[in-house]
């Protein structure tokens, strides 16, 4: 039984809640263009411009703090048993629950990072790591992490 420690990101919520959030935005963006429209006073503008902002700023920290966290991997035969450590809940997932299974660098960074990504068939949830390369103790724990996984798989 192998234990591993990760900050994981759930791609898939977080692309949803991006979508929300463009869906709220763009009528409390005119609303408040709309309600400001009949006082011109540049002073009116930047207040409902400062509201805008305010809101996806406020919108931004509460998505990372629910949608990024860290999260405990146990590996074993019967599949991959995650623990959520800001909440405490757990999850498992059987070998036959994985729908794919992606390690990879990661291209859209500028320092060069390693990649992991599983889905699931049944699921919503992703398990999806990152680490730098110039961090050699994280980038062992992770390729580690994937050597179970692809031993199982």
């Amino acid at each position: 039984m192998n234990k591993f420690r990760f900050r994981v990101a759930d791609y898939k919520k977080i692309s949803r809640a991006l979508f929300l959030m463009m869906i709220i935005l763009i009528p409390l963006l005119l609303i408040t263009v709309f309600i400001f429209s009949f006082n011109n006073s540049v002073f009116s503008v930047l207040i409902g411009l400062g509201f805008v902002f305010s809101a996806v700023l406020l919108y931004f920290g509460l998505m990372k703090y629910y949608l990024i966290y860290d999260s405990e991997f146990i590996v074993d035969d019967r599949g991959i048993t995650e623990r959520n450590l800001k909440t405490g809940k757990i999850q498992n997932f059987d070998w036959n629950m994985i729908d794919s299974f992606k390690y990879t660098d990661a291209k859209h960074t500028i320092e060069p990072k390693e990649y992991l990504k599983i889905t699931f068939k049944n699921s919503t949830h992703t398990i999806t790591v990152s680490e730098f390369t110039k961090d050699r103790a994280r980038i062992n724990n992770l390729v580690e992490f994937r050597n179970q996984i692809e031993k199982y798989l």
